[in-house]
C-alpha cells in the first residue's frame, strides 16, 4: 500500500564540523519498496559570512517548486567554522550531546581549525565525494551544485582539485558569483581602510564582537536590525553568528584572505569548467553545463558589470537571455510554491517558448537579473521566490 511520506525540513545536521541542512526527497512510497532516488541532488554552497541557515527560505522554495516537487533533494553546507552548529558556553566553545568525534570537529572548526579559504575547498571537496558515491555517474539522479557568492569560487575549487573534476557533478549553478578583484569592488574598496590597519583587525574589531556576545539576544538582533537594514529572519541568523563570538571572527579572517588573495580568474577554474562541459557535450546535444546568474549593472557591491565581463570571458561564459517578459514569475500559495510560468503556453511544454530552447542549448550560460535583484538576495522573501522560480527552471531543464 503506498502513502505519502512528508519529513518536516529541513533536517539540521554536521558535516565534519560545518552545520547543513538537508531537504529529503518528499516522495510516495510503499511498505514494500524504498523510496525512488530523487531525479535531481542539489549541493548548495553557502557564501561568506557562510551561514546556510541565511538561505533556508530561498532553498525551501526551490524544494517545493511546481517542477521540482517530489523530485529533488538538496543538501546546504555552511562555511566550516562560520555557523553555530550546536550550543556554545560563554567561551565561544562547544556543549553538546552529540557523539564525541562530531562534537570534536565542531570545537575545532570554532577554533578556526581548518576554516581558511583553501580548507574550505577541501572540506566541500570531501562532501560532494561522498555524496557523490550515493549517486555515481551515469545514475539517474543528476548531482548538481551551487553556490553563492565567495561559494562558487570555493565550490570551483573544489570540483578542480578532484582527481575526476569532469565526472564529480553534472553541473554548477552559480549566483552572484564572486570569483575576481574582490579588493576592487565598490564593496571591497570601503573594507580597504580595515584591510591595511592591522590594529583594527587585531583588537578593535575582536573586541567590538566579543562585547556584541554578551548582549541579551532580543536586543542583540534589534541592534542588527538598525544597522545593517536586515529583516527579522536575517537578522536572527546574523546575531547567532555575532553571539559565537569566534564563529564571527573566522567569517572575518576568511573575508580579509579572499580580499587579499582573489584577483583574476584562474586558469585552473576556467580549466574545470571546460572539462565538465566537454563531458556534457559528448552525452547529447542540449545539455546544460553551468549557469550563473548575475545581478544588472553595478547593483551588485561585490559583483559589479565589470566583473561579471571579467568572469564570463574568464570561464568562457556565453551569454543568454532569460525567459522574455511574457513569461511571468508568480509566488504561488504560501509564498513558498513557486514556478515560471508563461502566460501563453504550459509551463512543462518545453517546446513553447523559443527563447526558453535556445537558452537549454548554452553549455556554459551567463544570464543577467530583469528584476533588481541584490548580492544577498538571501534577506529578501520576494527576491529569494523570484530567483527560486530562475533556478528551478534551470534544474528542471538539466
Amino acid at each position: 500500500m503506498a502513502h505519502q511520506v512528508l519529513l518536516p525540513v529541513p533536517i539540521e545536521s554536521t558535516f565534519r564540523g560545518a552545520h547543513c541542512l538537508w531537504w529529503p526527497v518528499q516522495s510516495v512510497v510503499s511498505n514494500s519498496s524504498p523510496p525512488a532516488p530523487p531525479r535531481w541532488l542539489v549541493v548548495f554552497v553557502a557564501g561568506n559570512p557562510g551561514l546556510a541557515e541565511y538561505y533556508r527560505p530561498f532553498l525551501s522554495a526551490l524544494h517545493s517548486s511546481t517542477l521540482l516537487r517530489g523530485s529533488v533533494e538538496i543538501v546546504a553546507l555552511s562555511l566550516r567554522g562560520h555557523a553555530p552548529t550546536i550550543d556554545t558556553r560563554d567561551d565561544g566553545m562547544a556543549q553538546t550531546d552529540m557523539p564525541w568525534d562530531a562534537a570534536k570537529d565542531v570545537r575545532s572548526a570554532i577554533r578556526g581549525i581548518d576554516t581558511s579559504l583553501r580548507a574550505q575547498a577541501d572540506h566541500k571537496l570531501a562532501a560532494l565525494t561522498s555524496l557523490r558515491s550515493l549517486y555515481p555517474p551515469g545514475s539517474s539522479t543528476q548531482m548538481i551544485v551551487m553556490g553563492h557568492s565567495i561559494g562558487c569560487y570555493i565550490l570551483l575549487d573544489a570540483i578542480g582539485s578532484s582527481p575526476t573534476p569532469s565526472t564529480l557533478v553534472d553541473g554548477v549553478i552559480m549566483l552572484m558569483p564572486a570569483l575576481a578583484h574582490l579588493r576592487d569592488t565598490p564593496a571591497g574598496k570601503r573594507l580597504t581602510p580595515v584591510v591595511l590597519r592591522p590594529t583594527i583587525v587585531k583588537f578593535i574589531v575582536p573586541a567590538v564582537i566579543f562585547l556584541l556576545s554578551l548582549m541579551p539576544t532580543v536586543f542583540l538582533v534589534a541592534l542588527i536590525r538598525v544597522i545593517t537594514r536586515q529583516p527579522p529572519a536575517g537578522a536572527a541568523v546574523t546575531a547567532k553568528l555575532v553571539a559565537g563570538p569566534r564563529t564571527a571572527l573566522n567569517a572575518l579572517s576568511m573575508g580579509l584572505e579572499e580580499m587579499a588573495t582573489v584577483h583574476e580568474v584562474r586558469e585552473d577554474m576556467r580549466k574545470t569548467v571546460r572539462a565538465l562541459a566537454e563531458r556534457r557535450r559528448a552525452e547529447g546535444p542540449r545539455r546544460a553545463a553551468v549557469r550563473a546568474y548575475f545581478a544588472a549593472g553595478d547593483i551588485d557591491e561585490w559583483v559589479p558589470q565589470w566583473i561579471r565581463e571579467s568572469v564570463e570571458d574568464g570561464l568562457g561564459l556565453q551569454t543568454f537571455h532569460l525567459p522574455p517578459s511574457s513569461l511571468q514569475l508568480k509566488a504561488m500559495g504560501d509564498g513558498h510554491d513557486v514556478s515560471l510560468q508563461n502566460e501563453d503556453a504550459n509551463e512543462d511544454d518545453a517546446s513553447a517558448s523559443p527563447a526558453h530552447n535556445s537558452d537549454a542549448a548554452v553549455l556554459l550560460g551567463s544570464a543577467v537579473c530583469q528584476w533588481g535583484l541584490k548580492h544577498a538576495f538571501c534577506l529578501d522573501p520576494s527576491e529569494t521566490n523570484t530567483l527560486a522560480a530562475v533556478v528551478a527552471r534551470w534544474i528542471h531543464d538539466w
